[in-house]
């Protein structure tokens, strides 16, 4: 079983080469994983800017008590 979602795609796209998969059926799975991949993507900048914003935090916290 394809793992990633490169991996899945390629699947997709073999099995319409080879006639497994009618070409509508592999057209809409394709979506589906490039829309599985925008969440991802979505997912993991959120993840980042939640971990800068802590660093910033943490950070800006140490400063103030350096100057008092």
């Amino acid at each position: 079983m394809a793992s990633t979602l490169t991996e899945q795609a390629q699947a997709v796209m073999s099995g319409v080469s080879r006639g497994f998969i009618p070409p509508d059926v592999g057209s809409q799975l394709i979506m589906a994983i490039g829309a599985t991949a925008k969440v991802l993507e979505t997912d993991e900048v959120v993840r980042r800017i939640i971990q800068l914003e802590q660093t910033v935090r943490v950070n800006g916290d140490r400063r103030q008590e350096v100057l008092c």
